[in-house]
Order: C-alpha cells, then sequence, then structure tokens
C-alpha cells in the first residue's frame, strides 16, 4: 500500500508513493537487466544464439533466490513462530532448531564461501569495467613507461579493485 510522501511528523516516509513509482523501477531494471554479473557473460558468449540463450537462463537463474531464501523464511516462521522474537533471527533460529552439531559449521563455511563468492565477482565485475573506462580515456600510470609488465598500470583490473574496495570503506566510514 502506498503512503503519502511524509509522516505525521513530517519526516520522509520510506514506503511512500514517490519510492513506488520512481525506485522500485530503477530497481527492478538493475536486478532484471544490467547487472553486471550477467551481462558480461552474456556478452562473452561465442554467437547471437548463444548470448540469448545466456539471457534466457540468467533469467530463471535470477528467479531461483525466491526459493532459497522467502521459502524457508515462510517455513521458519510456520514451524518456529513462537522463537523466533526478531525477524532478524530467523536464520540463526533455523540452523539452531534444525542442523545436527557437525553440520552447523559445515553450513557456516558454505555460507561464508558463498558471501566471498559474491564480493570477488562484484569486485570483479565492477573492477574490469573501471579499468577499461579508464583506460579508454587514454591515461596511462607513470610506472608503465618504466616496466613492461602491466600489473604496474592502473588499467590493471586487479589494482582498481584493490582501490576500488578501499574507496568504499573511506566511503562507508566516512557516511556512516
Amino acid at each position: 500500500m502506498a503512503h503519502s510522501l511524509r509522516d505525521a511528523n513530517g519526516n520522509f516516509n520510506q514506503y511512500s508513493w514517490l519510492t513506488l513509482m520512481v525506485g522500485y523501477h530503477v530497481l527492478g531494471i538493475w536486478y532484471w537487466c544490467t547487472d553486471q554479473t550477467i551481462v558480461q557473460k552474456t556478452l562473452g558468449a561465442k554467437d547471437m544464439r548463444n548470448g540469448q540463450l545466456g539471457a534466457v537462463f540468467a533469467g530463471w537463474l535470477k528467479i531461483l533466490p525466491l526459493f532459497f531464501m522467502v521459502f524457508p523464511g515462510v517455513v521458519a516462521y510456520v514451524l518456529f513462530k513462537d522463537q523466533i522474537g526478531d525477524p532478524d533471527n530467523t536464520l540463526t533460529v533455523m540452523i539452531d532448531k534444525l542442523l545436527p552439531t557437525g553440520l552447523k559449521g559445515l553450513f557456516a563455511a558454505g555460507l561464508l564461501a558463498a558471501v566471498m563468492s559474491t564480493v570477488e565477482a562484484a569486485l570483479n565485475s565492477t573492477a574490469t569495467v573501471t579499468a577499461e573506462e579508464i583506460e579508454k580515456m587514454g591515461w596511462q600510470s607513470p610506472l608503465k613507461a618504466i616496466t613492461s609488465t602491466k600489473i604496474t598500470s592502473i588499467t590493471d583490473p586487479r589494482i582498481a579493485a584493490v582501490l576500488l574496495f578501499v574507496v568504499m570503506i573511506i566511503l562507508y566510514c566516512l557516511l556512516r
């Protein structure tokens, strides 16, 4: 349900009609059309047909999180409604009640591996795009003239990823 732009105290309402009309469309277009991790793999196809099939396959893969994230939460609510006080504790209650002791550590390792893989994929695709844009502008590192190895150039995606990660940490600390 869409709410007014401001609440009774004059603060901006995060579920206002403006958020629904503008914000969710932008978020939907990013999620379904311009997510770099999907676009990069689609553009790397060997021909047009494989690119089209890759886009369709990626679309089907993007529907799967609904079943992996929402459905277990609904099941947890049905099974452990009285034990879940804060909705943020749903996963911890499910892990504690449903998994045996040995599998809890394995599950934690798998969860951490998935998080690290997601961060790596996002940093890789962002660093690649950033490095290519810097190279297209014609900027070359002064160190590249001294040595012939590409790793000394800012256009190397590995260096761009490290710089991007440092900039994001600094921005997080400043905006927090």
